[in-house]
């Protein structure tokens, strides 16, 4: 049965914001599988989903009176069964923890994740397999005590507090980059009614190489040539518009398929900048001119979202700050459970130019958009299974 949008808004409204920010996080951490091809998007084949899934499993076992796995007898022998979290457990250990990690070459994983790897070796291959069929009374008495062996551990190993405490701060830095974000927004918010916003993507490659294929180990040295020439693509952008740059933000990501590159956020005065599109066109032709072809370029701004966040955009509509939210979401909350880690002087993301406080003017303009700031990205994203990027 079809979930309508309001069936969806009420089970988020219920839930924490802690598990907000891991919905946002698990939705941008999928996009991270699609890649351009022309104007359309295509995913790739990649073990994402077991990443997001696991991290909601690690919560859902924690909690008292979980019965995950148990026995229902009959005179013949036994069926092994398992709750919805017991399967949603099994999906997770399931999972080809190999082929993740060759998924994010120069990407470290979260303590919880890196718990379910280290402990995997305690269970048996696809040991979803052994569950819903009938044995023997004694060997479905083996297997429900090693599942069960296994869980104790598991739920003994996420308790302790180096775990706990090291997932804490590998989240928080995306935590911090969303909310700094999304606050810089909110206060251009209170001075500007219109902006125009710029979306684009920057690729790289080295004098002499091929475009990077499927599985190419990654050219780390690459990176130095890389971000010396986005350093002077972003002082040509300041120059170019100067007092109209009302804010601007970016990330550095690694990818099997494209390697390193580069998503940008700009946000400019729309005075004399309507032509949005002939506005990234010349920012396209700058970066290929910059690095002498040896790169490639991608406007999002000729594409069609559900939410128009791109563009000539008012900030008092509810549907263009969904947008923008869900922009910074994938900007900033993959980071929640893999991050890009070079171990060199490169910052990842950087975002700069907007209002460094709320405007001193009290109340607010009318007509602004209801709702908490995750709220209203989480809802209209689960709502619509939207590809926002």
């Amino acid at each position: 049965m079809k979930r309508t949008d309001h069936d969806v808004c009420e089970r988020i409204s219920g839930s924490s914001e802690e598990e907000h920010f891991d919905t946002l996080g698990s939705l941008a951490l999928q996009q991270r599988g699609v890649q351009w091809h022309g104007e359309l998007q295509v995913r790739t084949e990649v073990h994402d989903r077991a990443i997001s899934l696991l991290h909601r499993v690690a919560k859902e076992i924690m909690r008292p009176n979980r019965l995950l796995f148990f026995i229902e007898r009959d005179r013949r022998g036994a069926w092994i069964r398992c709750s919805p979290v017991g399967g949603r457990l099994l999906r997770g250990i399931s999972a080809d923890f190999d082929r993740i990690q060759a998924d994010y070459p120069l990407h470290c994983f979260s303590p919880v994740f890196m718990t379910f790897v280290r402990i995997r070796r305690y269970v048996p291959i696809n040991p979803a397999s052994y569950f819903n069929r009938h044995e023997p009374s004694a060997l479905a008495e083996q297997i429900l005590a090693v599942m069960l062996r296994f869980l104790g551990l598991l739920q003994r190993m996420l308790r302790r507090e180096a775990i706990k405490v090291g997932n804490e701060n590998f989240r928080r830095g995306a935590m911090d980059n969303f909310n700094g974000f999304i606050d810089s927004i909110d206060w251009l918010s209170q001075r500007r009614m219109s902006v125009t916003v710029l979306r684009f993507d920057l690729y790289y490659r080295k004098t002499g190489s091929q475009p990077v294929r499927l599985d190419d180990k990654p050219d780390v040295p690459v990176l130095d040539e890389f971000m010396s020439y986005r350093e002077r693509f972003h002082r040509s952008l300041d120059r170019r518009f100067a007092d109209a740059l009302l804010g601007y933000a970016w990330v550095l990501e690694y990818g099997r398929e494209r390697g390193f590159h580069i998503h940008y956020l700009v946000i400019l005065n729309p005075r004399g900048h309507e032509d949005h599109l002939g506005l990234v066109d010349m920012l396209g032709e700058k970066w290929r001119v910059l690095t002498e072809g040896r790169s490639e370029f991608h406007s999002c701004n000729a594409t069609t979202y559900t939410h128009r966040a791109v563009g000539h955009i008012r900030l008092d509509d509810p549907r263009a700050v969904t947008g923008l939210h869900l922009i910074v979401s994938y900007m900033t909350l993959a980071s929640l459970f893999v991050k890009l880690d070079i171990q060199k002087k490169f910052r990842t993301f950087a975002k700069g130019r907007f209002p460094k406080a709320a405007s001193p003017k009290v109340g607010r303009p009318q007509h602004r958009a209801p709702g908490s700031r995750i709220k209203i990205s989480v809802a209209q994203a689960r709502a619509s299974y939207l590809k926002f990027l």
